[in-house]
């Protein structure tokens, strides 16, 4: 029995890595492959007596087997097997639990490949809904054999306990399976068939399963189904914003008694949030060419924390403004320098992109949209100076209104209250823009619902309107 599984180890290490095998090929000699371990797992179970532990090791797989006295001396024991960072916990009452003989031993063995070998091609979801889809199914672990010498156990009266390593973090649009080796005379698959997912986390899944058998554990990306309303809402949106924020533009561009250090600011946030939400509107589901989506996704990170960049440079001249209301020696007043201005609104967000790009350039670009990937927390470098800009950027709107009465004292009474209450509502209206959206957006990104997807596309898409109605009307 040794020598057939050791003829049979270089067989399934030709399998591996020949790719032009068909599906029937590798499972027919998986399956025999996964037998004759089993029944080698038995053969040394035999040999074990007491509580002796036995473990073999080789380039295809790792076994280790543990026998068990015919008396559990403790209630609910627990008996754990443990190879490469994968455990089997089984209690000791199912594994002697009628047995006529002395003893018993229960095996544990995890493969090397096998799981490039049976991969998710195999995979069959039995639970799933009629007419549900998954796509890019993938092995996240190695794939193990659990097995007893106990041949009159038929039924496990406790569930058995797997313990999987993970191989890949799941992605958040990603269901993860518990799985079992199920055979058939044509082609076996992998199917979730008296297995349940009773914990997870970035590492680890925890399975249970009430039989022995071969098991492991698949992730696959579930299609996101499209919401026409959705797209209709972003859409129009969005090209409604676009043609405000045009307007905004030309009415800063081209007026030059309306130009000083808000209106330039005005401009600039207005051309970052143009081009971002043109960039958006075509170029975000361009998924078909890797290299364009992850470009695209970099500049989408770069504009959008440019617009960030400028509303935060628009919140501090506000901040000025006010000041400036309580001075009468007009060379007394401050204002935003232009050289400190074009640094900040355009070159810290280059800065935070190169730095991003430069640690996971892999993150830019996803399956579904050329955005950043939520894998590693990446997602983050955008979220991360949001959180900032939106903690920082509220405090000189505050103290914008906070410095509205001591303002209000110091100059003509009609002109101060029509200044203030316009400075006021643009304060309140800029706080509103610079904090709603992405506050919205990062419960939106930790928990997707159909509510916040509305929530979010709707204010997103009429930011453009919105600073058009607040600036130029």
């Amino acid at each position: 029995l040794q020598q057939t599984a050791g003829c049979l180890e270089s067989y399934i290490q030709n399998v591996s890595v020949t790719p032009n095998w068909s599906k029937e090929e590798r499972s027919s000699v998986a399956s025999f492959f996964i037998q004759t371990m089993e029944q080698l797992a038995l053969s040394l179970a035999n040999t074990s007596s007491g509580q002796e532990r036995k473990t073999v090791t080789t380039q295809v797989y790792e076994m280790e087997i543990r026998g068990l006295r015919d008396n559990c001396t403790v209630r609910n024991k627990t008996v754990q097997l443990l190879i490469k960072g994968n455990a089997m916990d089984i209690s000791c009452e199912t594994v002697i639990r009628g047995k006529t003989s002395a003893s018993a031993a229960v095996a544990f063995i995890s493969y090397t490949n096998m799981e490039s070998i049976l991969d998710g091609r195999f995979f069959k979801d039995s639970n799933s809904k009629s007419g549900q889809n998954y796509k890019n199914v993938q092995m996240n672990s190695k794939v193990v054999t659990a097995t007893t010498s106990n041949t009159e156990l038929h039924q496990l009266n406790k569930p058995v306990r797997f313990t999987f390593h993970h191989k890949k973090v799941k992605g958040h649009n990603e269901n993860e399976f518990c799985v079992y080796w199920k055979e058939s005379a044509n082609e076996g698959t992998w199917s979730s068939e008296g297995c349940s997912l009773l914990a997870s986390n970035q590492t680890h899944t925890i399975c249970s399963s009430d039989h022995l058998s071969s098991f492991a554990v698949i992730i696959a990306a579930f299609e996101i189904e499209r919401d026409i309303a959705l797209e209709v809402i972003t859409y129009v949106g969005i090209i409604l914003s676009l043609v405000c924020l045009a307007a905004c533009i030309v009415t800063f561009k081209c007026f030059n008694s309306v130009r000083t250090t808000s209106t330039t600011i005005h401009l600039h946030l207005c051309v970052c949030l143009f081009l971002a939400e043109l960039l958006f509107l075509i170029g975000m589901d361009r998924t078909s060419n890797k290299t364009l989506c992850g470009i695209i996704a970099g500049f989408l990170h770069y504009l959008f924390l440019a617009c960030f960049a400028w509303m935060i440079l628009e919140g501090v001249q506000l901040y000025l403004m006010v000041r400036n209301l309580k001075v009468v020696n007009y060379f007394t007043t401050h204002s935003i320098k232009r050289r400190f201005m074009y640094p900040i609104g355009y070159g810290l967000p280059a800065v935070i992109v190169v730095i991003s790009a430069a640690v996971f350039h892999i993150g830019y670009g996803t399956k579904n949209h050329c955005w950043l990937t939520t894998e590693k927390g990446f997602v983050w470098s955008f979220l991360g100076p949001v959180c900032t800009i939106i903690g920082v950027g509220t405090l000189p709107c505050y103290k914008s209104l906070w410095a509205f009465p001591q303002a209000q004292c110091l100059l003509f009474s009609d002109v101060c209250f029509f200044s203030c209450r316009s400075i006021t509502l643009k304060a309140i209206a800029q706080c509103v823009i610079l904090g709603c959206t992405w506050i919205v957006g990062i419960f939106h990104v930790q928990r997707e619902t159909l509510v916040l997807a509305y929530l979010f596309t709707i204010i997103n898409s009429l930011q453009g309107t919105a600073i058009f109605i607040i600036h130029c009307v």
